[in-house]
């Protein structure tokens, strides 16, 4: 697992869930996930424009061409997970890696069993 990002909060979330995850966790998580990265824009989701709310998710990656799923990633968007208190942002972390523990467990067909759809590694529907 890389770490993509230079936000300190992120990284002091980080090293509070290594404490506290056990061993084996940890290792199942890192083998899954591919990077954690953070992106410093909002994001805006509907046909209205409107902020997109979320301020972490488990994305799967996909190759370009053809479309076949190669890992997972945890991004967190920094304006709307910079709003939690550090408290608050190790919480968000550690959902977002529950999820990716989850979807380990899952195997290679976990985005659909985690219930969603195939998107390409910006998140936008794979067509």
């Amino acid at each position: 697992m890389r770490i993509l990002t230079r936000s300190r909060q992120i990284r002091k979330a980080l090293r509070a869930l290594r404490a506290r995850i056990p061993a084996k966790d940890w290792q199942t998580i890192s083998a899954f996930l591919s990077r954690v990265r953070a992106e410093t824009a909002w994001r805006i989701s509907g046909i209205g424009e409107a902020i997109d709310p979320i301020s972490a998710a488990l994305q799967p990656l996909y190759t370009l061409n053809p479309w076949i799923l190669c890992g997972a990633e945890i991004v967190f968007v920094l304006p709307i997970y910079r709003l939690y208190t550090d408290s608050g942002m190790i919480g968000v972390a550690a959902h977002e890696f529950a999820h990716a523990l989850r979807a380990a467990r899952h195997g290679d067909d976990w985005p659909e069993k985690n219930g969603r759809k195939a998107t390409n590694s910006r998140g936008d529907p794979k067509v």
